[in-house]
């Protein structure tokens, strides 16, 4: 039998904040935290702006819950990771028999690049003799789920997944799976990215997919507006606390939202471009709310993948509509908080899935900053500015979608009400 799972615990480290109450007081108001790059003579010229998390906020929230890793895709997970154990009201070290039935799936597309990319350089360029002594298991993604398994000291199931943007929201599906299937009782799940490196921003600006119209920063993203010309690169980690319905209630644990389903699917299109009809992120979409048991209909709320790019936001929209028909599709409330948090990779999923979590709590729904001129092409009800949650047949149903290079594809399925 299929147990329920629940979320109980929300974690965040972005350019909006290394808290979820900071995230969310961005999030809701569409206030982004995207800035201006200052390279000097080192600028990229098609990589003007970025969505960097406050170093000094990161130092003071990693000293405040004894993160000590060195690395900063480790420290943001493990930081995200804590505050959600933390906020689920979870023990400060899982005992015997907690840590026997916890464990941890994190998701990140790059892992550590800022390691790699200083280590590679002194390898290949200054052809030192010595690297780092750690370099193997600081470079391998497992430094993401060793630090915290050995920090919380959890013995369940881990590992780490990495499919490109829909990386952490792959993470999260896993670990719904893990519980439902009786592998553990309590998962954290999300994932971690830093992939502000020069390589980085050098080799996403030649793919021609970052903003680079003059302006102001928080300005740069536009989602399914007709100006848009790209994406924000952006850091960051987010965390949930997933747990199986009876270990929650057992322990009188507050509940945020239900996680009701998990659709995934690939497009077998192409390693860059979206398929131009949306089929394959419809199917996904589709396959979460079979998964949930649940008629599009009783969708009121879709948090889009909305990366701010031409092809992107049409496939999308075009999934969309095949998912609820034409008329529905003009309905049901879509918002992406990319323009405020930059498009943070693997990262990018658990951020998101936060923000529809945290809407579904507060019943107010976000908006899309920069929406000025929405595309024809995006024919959807795109929320402008902040909004009640308007449930639909008396459900509060909630999709939140991402959508990686190659086609790889996430859908997630939350509710508000937990039977």
């Amino acid at each position: 039998m299929r147990r329920d799972v629940v979320v109980t615990g929300l974690g965040v480290v972005c350019a909006a904040g290394c808290d979820v109450a900071s995230f969310w007081q961005r999030v809701r108001t569409g206030t982004s935290a995207a800035r201006r790059r200052d390279d000097g003579d080192d600028a990229i010229p098609a990589a003007p702006y970025e969505a960097a998390v406050d170093d000094a906020e990161l130092d003071q929230a990693t000293a405040s819950l004894g993160v000590r890793s060195p690395d900063r895709v480790v420290r943001m997970a493990s930081v995200a990771c804590r505050q959600a154990w933390r906020d689920a009201g979870l023990p400060a070290l899982a005992g015997p028999e907690l840590g026997a039935r916890s464990g941890v799936i994190l998701g990140s597309g790059l892992g550590g690049m800022l390691f790699q990319e200083d280590q590679i350089w002194r390898a290949l360029r200054s052809r030192e003799n010595r690297v780092h002594p750690h370099s193997v298991p600081r470079v391998s993604t497992t430094a993401l789920v060793s630090e915290i398994a050995q920090a919380l000291l959890l013995h369940g199931p881990g590992y780490v997944v990495s499919s490109a943007c829909a990386s952490s929201a792959h993470a999260i599906g896993q670990a719904l799976r893990t519980i439902q299937h009786g592998d553990a009782d309590v998962m954290i799940a999300g994932g971690s990215e830093a992939p502000l490196t020069y390589f980085s921003l050098l080799a996403f600006s030649l793919l021609g997919v970052l903003a680079k119209s003059p302006g102001a920063p928080g300005e740069a993203c536009k989602p399914f507006d007709r100006r848009r010309d790209g994406f924000v690169l952006g850091e960051g980690a987010g965390a949930l606390i997933l747990e199986s319905f009876e270990h929650a209630m057992a322990r009188g644990a507050r509940v945020y939202a239900g996680l009701r389903g998990y659709g995934q699917s690939l497009g077998a299109f192409h390693a860059v471009h979206a398929r131009p009809d949306g089929a394959d992120a419809a199917a996904a979409m589709q396959a979460a709310l079979c998964d949930a048991g649940a008629a599009a209909s009783r969708v009121g709320y879709v948090n889009a993948h909305g990366t701010g790019t031409q092809e992107n936001d049409v496939a999308e929209a075009r999934a969309m509509h095949v998912v609820f028909g034409d008329s529905e599709a003009r309905r049901v409330p879509v918002s992406s908080i990319k323009p405020i948090i930059g498009h943070t990779l693997g990262a990018a999923g658990a951020l998101e899935a936060v923000a529809t979590i945290k809407a579904l709590e507060s019943d107010v729904l976000p908006p899309n900053p920069n929406l000025v001129s929405p595309d024809p092409d995006c024919a959807l009800r795109l929320v402008h500015e902040p909004m009640a949650f308007e449930p639909r047949a008396g459900n509060r149903l909630a999709l939140s979608s991402s959508f990686a290079f190659g086609n790889v594809n996430v859908c997630l399925a939350f509710e508000k009400e937990v039977t």
